[in-house]
């Protein structure tokens, strides 16, 4: 017997399902997103600058880049085991803290470091957990994109640095990147940030660097962050950064030591 000898029906499912009516499905009851301040810090704040990392190397350069911060406060999903995982950073923890970045100036400038990858489902009730406890009045996330998902030319401008913002996010940004262009697209949290801002009419910009097609944190990217980082602090009259920019060769350094951390937990498939 041929194959020819069953016609084939357009009509006719190619998969089998269940016989089974939609109605009596039930999803799995998820618990809402947990948010902990740490003891001595307020029940609400309103830095004036939210700075958000997700990818490796947004959070290889926020934990380097502000190394005196202190932990305000940690954004947990309870789906996501916290065996072994400490209140404080560690590169092996599922965790996102909440700092702050400036000793000299409290709860200016804040970084909420994320080192676990959010659902997609869940992107939307974390990022509202986010915003019911800091009010900045600006928010900006740090994002990665591989140079070779760029749909169009990448020119050498700008250093390829590209930005989205809502629409009560000033234009200066205008002034450090390139808006991204479309149909180039961004996911996930910062997907879900900017989305968050663009319906309460709040200040959120997500600047997108361009990486490598290696998958690994590089030293080029984290300079990427860094210049583009200090010119929007600038703009938005942040000028306590002149002891980070005096000490660049020591930067330069924990960046070295801290991606040869990170590169290693890649290789591991810590990050998933």
């Amino acid at each position: 017997m041929n194959f020819t000898d069953f016609p084939l029906d357009p009509f006719l499912p190619t998969r089998a399902f269940d016989d089974l009516d939609d109605d009596e499905f039930t999803p799995p009851f998820l618990y809402p997103p947990l948010w902990t301040w740490a003891s001595s810090s307020p029940q609400k704040i309103s830095p004036e600058i939210l700075l958000v990392g997700f990818t490796p190397a947004a959070v290889c350069f926020l934990q380097t880049f502000f190394p005196n911060k202190s932990v305000l406060a940690s954004l947990h999903l309870p789906e996501i085991s916290l065996k072994n995982s400490h209140f404080r950073f560690n590169n092996l923890d599922k965790n996102c803290l909440l700092y702050d970045c400036l000793p000299a100036s409290p709860q200016k400038v804040l970084a909420l470091i994320c080192n676990y990858e959010i659902p997609q489902e869940r992107t939307f009730p974390w990022t509202k957990v986010l915003f019911e406890q800091v009010s900045p009045k600006h928010t900006l996330v740090l994002e990665t994109k591989e140079e070779a998902s760029y749909i169009g030319q990448v020119p050498e401008s700008f250093n390829g640095l590209r930005y989205l913002r809502t629409k009560t996010e000033e234009e200066d940004i205008s002034n450090i990147a390139e808006k991204l262009e479309s149909p180039n697209l961004i996911t996930g949290g910062p997907a879900a940030i900017i989305t968050q801002g663009q319906m309460y009419q709040k200040g959120v910009a997500v600047l997108v660097v361009p990486t490598d097609n290696t998958g690994f944190v590089s030293i080029q990217t984290l300079i990427g962050f860094e210049k583009a980082t200090i010119a929007y602090l600038k703009l938005r009259g942040v000028t306590v950064l002149a002891e980070v920019e005096r000490e660049a060769s020591l930067l330069a350094k924990a960046y070295s030591k801290r991606i040869g951390l990170f590169n290693k937990l890649q290789e591991n498939a810590v990050f998933t």
